[in-house]
């Protein structure tokens, strides 16, 4: 076997985690002999640049690594465009899919590596402990603000220590801070944006329509809280 670089790979990297994601997707095309064109979240653009500035101060040559700043038009057109030859991803489902059908329906299939997300459950068996068990899944979804492919989403509890669970659970998240993230204190910071604000917003009518909310529920108001219009 003879292995040899694609050519050109799209690197498309997410908001959360602006420098970790890009660099790991961005340092797999590299290291294989292949050059980037990187697209950074339009959320988190700054942060692009400044790992993109920092890998060319330390040596890169000229045109390995390049970048591109833009929302969803800009990544279509990286998604559609003949000159690139494979595709690195991490994001929704509905754009990975996207990307997907653009490289298979092309004249030589490209390849596309795509991360997608998911609906992760944890499970807490009935000899579980209830204080660890409360604080793995607090932390797991509520850190980053729940805003992670790897937060769980749904916790399916043993009947038999359902009650404790939950108690417990309610009780872990009543000392999670919520405030400035730049505080060595605060656990919660805010979600990225309006859509973001408004997915959880449904989420939570949901939650209210189908069962009970033991706890929060409410947009937090007053003080810090306030939308700033900047």
């Amino acid at each position: 076997m003879v292995l040899r670089p694609y050519g050109v790979f799209a690197v498309i990297a997410p908001f959360n985690f602006p420098v970790a994601l890009s660099v790991g997707m961005m340092s797999a095309a590299l290291v294989a002999g292949n050059t980037v064109v990187l697209k950074p979240s339009d959320a988190a653009g700054l942060t692009g640049r400044l790992v993109v500035e920092a890998l060319v101060e330390g040596g890169l040559p000229p045109g390995v690594l390049n970048l591109v700043q833009g929302g969803r038009e800009t990544g279509e057109l990286l998604a559609r465009h003949a000159g690139i030859d494979g595709f690195a991803f991490t994001g929704s489902n509905a754009v990975g899919m996207t990307i997907l059908r653009h490289a298979v329906t092309s004249q030589a299939t490209r390849p596309v590596l795509a991360e997608m997300g998911g609906k992760n459950p944890a499970f807490v068996t009935a000899n579980a402990d209830l204080a660890l068990a409360a604080t793995g899944v607090a932390r797991s979804a509520f850190g980053l603000s729940g805003q992670k492919c790897s937060a769980a989403s749904r916790a399916y509890v043993h009947r038999s220590i359902f009650e404790g669970f939950q108690e417990a659970l309610v009780e872990t998240t009543g000392k999670l801070t919520v405030g400035d993230p730049r505080q060595a204190n605060v656990f919660m910071g805010p979600v990225i944006n309006d859509k973001a604000l408004d997915r959880f917003g449904k989420a939570t009518a949901a939650a209210a329509f189908d069962g009970s909310i033991v706890r929060g529920g409410e947009r937090l108001e007053g003080g810090l809280f306030e939308a700033v219009l900047m």
